[in-house]
């Protein structure tokens, strides 16, 4: 079983993206800011382990898809990014890949998505 944590996206995609991972097996955890995850992992055990899988958007209120990369892998180590936007900048694009993050452009199909998630986890 995966655990996902979905960081901040638009709660109509967060919502059907967490339905989505949760129909495929995975015990997912969703946050509606960056704040809200890092209360969260701030109120984990030290060594608790609750991902596997960073889900998130690019660019989000009150901070970006970097933002809660760098928080998760704070507290977990480096774990496989997922970042899903319909905007990107070739710095983005450069900053994903020096981050191994994978992309994928909104609008995306769910195949997509399943191959995009099965490539980061080695499956």
């Amino acid at each position: 079983q995966v655990a996902a944590a979905v960081g901040t996206l638009p709660p109509p995609v967060r919502d059907a993206l967490g339905s989505r991972l949760t129909a495929w097996g995975a015990r997912v955890w969703s946050f509606d800011s960056p704040q809200a995850l890092r209360i969260a992992l701030d109120a984990l055990p030290p060594d608790q382990r609750q991902a596997d899988l960073i889900v998130t958007d690019l660019h989000l209120p009150g901070g970006s898809g970097f933002d809660v990369i760098a928080l998760v892998r704070r507290r977990f180590g480096s774990l496989p990014a997922l970042v899903v936007t319909g905007d990107t900048t070739p710095a983005d694009v450069v900053r994903l890949s020096d981050l191994n993050a994978k992309l994928l452009h909104k609008p995306f199909r769910t195949e997509e998505l399943h191959a995009a998630i099965s490539e980061l986890l080695g499956r």
